[in-house]
């Protein structure tokens, strides 16, 4: 969609870099998602500058991946509102299938499948010192067993690769490297 009294070119670039910014989640359009932007304009100028200089679209989309988020309209500091609704989300899944709650909670990680190819992200969060409140709270297709596990067990576990998935690895494989000196 052209941009009124905008280059075809230019309205293409900042169309690029709107869609960037609600990707990653972000309500204002920044320089980092016109940079997203421009990378892309392969046979623009500033295309061509940011590809000879090693920062093609791919390897700059996984940079900001990786950025810590600045709190940004969520109405919770350090959260963005993605990480926000995430938040909300994550506490009623475990209250509704588990029927655990309370505690503290923060993001502990933020983590895209392939950020080449996926532009959803799966946010992870460390939640401590909850508690079973209720019984659970299942839909009728549901069928969720509660089983608890001993750090030690969570470790071999992901030493004998029982736990495939990588988004589910990963923020454990970080629990485990950041606890083990303390046991």
């Amino acid at each position: 969609m052209r941009k009124p009294g905008y280059s075809a070119a230019l309205s293409c670039v900042l169309v690029r870099a709107e869609s960037a910014a609600r990707e990653l989640g972000s309500g204002v359009t920044g320089t980092e998602h016109l940079l997203l932007a421009l990378a892309q304009e392969k046979i623009s100028s500033a295309g061509k500058i940011l590809i000879c200089q090693g920062a093609e679209g791919r390897l700059l989309r996984c940079m900001l991946l990786t950025q810590p988020r600045p709190a940004r309209r969520s109405g919770r500091p350090g959260l963005s509102g993605a990480a926000s609704r995430a938040l909300d989300a994550a506490r009623r899944e475990l209250y509704e299938e588990t029927g655990y709650g309370g505690g503290e909670w923060k993001e502990y990680m933020v983590l895209s499948a392939n950020p080449a190819t996926h532009t959803n992200l799966t946010y992870t969060f460390l939640a401590t010192g909850v508690q079973p409140l209720s019984t659970q709270h299942l839909e009728a297709s549901e069928d969720i067993r509660i089983q608890l596990f001993t750090f030690e067990e969570v470790r071999r576990l992901l030493e004998e690769n029982c736990i495939p998935q990588a988004l589910m690895a990963a923020p454990l494989w970080r629990y485990v490297a950041e606890h083990s000196e303390r046991r």
